[in-house]
């Protein structure tokens, strides 16, 4: 249906432009009226302003009224329209040959637009326009299969909602270590058969709580409880949920009790036959003025709804937020962030020193520049891996009974130390490069 939206801006168009090509714009209005209307002027007079019609580009209603002023009494016996189009060809002098050219192409263009658009709308549809108007902006409309596709829809979100609540019940009660942040809460230890708890292997921790239990707990949350916990950014994610819930419980109820009554009464008289969700919809039948500002009103009572709720809101998170900052531990609340620092100030001294230059002594306790650690970040995690490795080789060697140095313990352990050694000492020349660099 696009296509039809640009054939009728063409036709438009071209209506626009053989109005234009008839009549002259600005000071010489009058004069080329006559010259349509009363070809008895000096010749050429519509072919020599063409120019300047066009790029005036009257619009069809004011020029119409125009000539239909300065038209002769003989000429209203025909439309204005039929009158400059069908007989565009009579009563011509041979100095209007190139006007009436004009004139003709322009008509059987405009006949051409017309016919393509009765062609794509169907027999009578220039008559169905207003009782179809999603044909001509290309909106689909209600189909007969669209209350399946909703009914399909509602079921498997809710099924899928469904299933993960009951997914999430049971992991938290079979995995509490996971599921269950709690510190307070009891643990019983399963075991097997007659066995000691202190002796017997334990499979699961199965905590006290229910199947279902954790709906109550979340309506019983409080907000402090939510930043202590998941933090503001958490908090903030779960008030903009709420902050949906709240509007769209307010604005839902009130709509659906004045606009569908409304709808369904405005499509009781309709001449097509509706499905249930044409019954409700606004784009079948057109409905009357008063209709429409019904819904206008509806407009602003959603703006101003949604505009008070996310106001509160927004007071809200802000005493939050601010509550937020006073609470934030040291060093973390007087610690700053700072980036591209130029080359001379990137030590430590360097940069301390120039921020103690705009404050104070007192007020500047610590300046460190981030290092470009390299190969460090491994060498380390190298170093901790063969500490483990002798920690390890060496309780092997004291549970072998501590054999000498012959033994395949022995070894393991000599080996160990070594590689210990030899991490240890390129760790601290890689520190020392760094610190070295730093303070340049």
């Amino acid at each position: 249906m696009r296509h039809i939206a640009w054939q009728a801006a063409i036709s438009v168009g071209l209506v626009n432009l053989l109005t234009a090509a008839l009549v002259e714009n600005a000071t010489d209005e009058d004069r080329s009226i006559a010259a349509v209307i009363a070809p008895s002027e000096p010749e050429n007079l519509c072919i020599r302003d063409t120019q300047r019609s066009v790029r005036a580009a009257p619009s069809l209603l004011m020029t119409s009224q125009r000539l239909q002023r300065t038209a002769p009494p003989n000429s209203s016996d025909h439309p204005l329209g039929i009158r400059l189009l069908a007989n565009a060809s009579d009563d011509k002098l041979p100095s209007q040959t190139s006007s009436d050219d004009l004139a003709q192409t322009l008509q059987d263009a405009l006949q051409w637009e017309m016919q393509q658009i009765e062609k794509s709308l169907g027999k009578d549809g220039a008559t169905q326009l207003g009782a179809q108007p999603g044909r001509v902006m290309g909106v689909a409309l209600n189909g007969k299969d669209d209350i399946r596709m909703l009914q399909s829809a509602l079921m498997i979100g809710v099924a899928g909602v469904l299933t993960l609540a009951k997914v999430f019940s049971l992991l938290r009660r079979l995995r509490p270590v996971v599921y269950i942040k709690e510190a307070d809460l009891e643990i019983e230890a399963v075991t097997d058969t007659d066995a000691s708890p202190c002796t017997a292997p334990r499979h699961y921790a199965n905590p006290h709580v229910g199947l279902f239990d954790w709906v109550l707990k979340v309506w019983q949350t409080t907000p402090e409880d939510e930043v202590k916990l998941a933090g503001l950014d958490g908090w903030a994610f779960l008030e903009f949920r709420r902050l949906n819930w709240r509007i769209f419980s307010v604005i839902g109820p009130v709509l659906c009790a004045v606009l569908l009554p409304l709808h369904y009464e405005a499509h009781q008289d309709s001449e097509y036959e509706l499905d249930l969700l044409s019954k409700f919809d606004i784009g079948r039948d057109p409905l009357p003025d008063w209709m429409l500002w019904v819904h206008a009103v509806m407009v602003w009572f959603v703006v101003c709804v949604s505009t008070w709720t996310i106001t509160r809101t927004q007071e809200h998170f802000t005493e939050r937020r601010y509550q937020w900052l006073k609470e934030i531990p040291f060093p973390r609340a007087k610690t700053v962030l700072i980036r591209n620092i130029p080359s001379r100030y990137r030590s430590d001294a360097a940069l301390k020193q120039y921020f103690v230059n705009f404050f104070s002594e007192e007020v500047i306790e610590r300046a460190y520049v981030v290092r470009h650690t390299g190969r460090l970040t491994y060498q380390v995690a190298a170093l901790k891996q063969a500490r483990l490795d002798l920690l390890h080789a060496k309780q092997h060697w004291q549970e072998a009974g501590r054999p000498d140095r012959a033994s395949s313990e022995s070894l393991r352990l000599e080996h160990c130390e070594k590689r210990e050694q030899t991490l240890t000492q390129e760790v601290a020349q890689a520190q020392a490069r760094l610190d070295e660099g730093v303070a340049r």
